[in-house]
């Protein structure tokens, strides 16, 4: 019995992504024109999913985001090929790509935004 499991686990292991291997969760930020701050917070919500959300705030400002974007992401291109290190959704009719750039840095890719703030660049993991 106990070796069936084991079977079993080391099979669906290989199967998915390891959780440690997760490159996007995690929470970042970037300065997004001189009057904001972007914040985006990536949680995983399966093996190659995450729930994002993105809020630009006013710097210095009353701690209010101006706006909220959410979206599903996953690991995907073309056809649904599985391609490491990148991840793709749509927000508000339009496309989604983020990019692990590597040492905490993440590329978000789009032309979406909201009050004229735009929410591609690059984002910096927040704390430690």
């Amino acid at each position: 019995m106990m070796r069936v499991l084991f079977i079993t686990l080391a099979i669906a292991a290989l199967a998915t992504p390891a959780l440690s291997a997760d490159r996007f969760s995690g929470y970042y930020n970037r300065e997004c024109g001189t009057r904001h701050v972007c914040d985006l917070r990536i949680d995983r919500t399966g093996p190659t999913r995450w729930r994002v959300t993105w809020e630009p705030f006013v710097w210095r400002g009353d701690s209010k985001p101006v706006c909220r974007r959410e979206f599903s992401a996953q690991i995907g291109g073309p056809a649904g090929t599985f391609i490491d290190g990148i991840a793709h959704g749509k927000v508000g009719g339009g496309l989604v790509g983020i990019v692990d750039r590597g040492l905490g840095k993440l590329e978000v890719r789009t032309d979406g935004g909201c009050a004229g703030i735009l929410m591609g660049g690059t984002y910096e993991a927040v704390g430690d």
